[in-house]
């Protein structure tokens, strides 16, 4: 998700806001989510790459904040679904895995992912 994706997704959160507050709720914390998942994400990469050993627990470490990152906003929208809804959340991270396909699939051979 690169930044003017996360920007424009972040307004049709609001939007959806005035339309549903739930269903708003839910699209900017997912949004949120997934955009500090890619910072991290980064983040991590370029510390790994760098290093001339692989380090076990920093990838333990990694793994284990990448699960909170994607279960932590899901378990927090079935707590407080008045405020953020579930469905939205889970909609946002669908629809991300969805553009991040379709995205791959139009990339050259020596592109990645992770710069996207």
């Amino acid at each position: 998700m690169n930044m003017k994706y996360s920007v424009v997704a972040l307004f049709i959160g609001i939007a959806l806001m005035f339309v549903s507050l739930p269903i708003g709720g839910g699209f900017i914390v997912g949004v949120i989510a997934l955009s500090v998942l890619k910072f991290l994400r980064k983040k991590f990469y370029t510390v790994i790459l760098e290093q001339e050993t692989f380090n076990v627990r920093q990838y333990i470490g990694y793994v284990i904040m990448t699960m909170i990152l994607i279960i932590g906003p899901l378990g927090l929208s079935f707590f407080m679904q008045d405020i953020i809804s579930p469905y939205s959340v889970f909609a946002v991270f669908f629809l991300d895995r969805i553009y991040l396909y379709l995205s791959n699939l139009f990339k050259k051979e020596g592109e990645s992912h992770v710069s996207s």
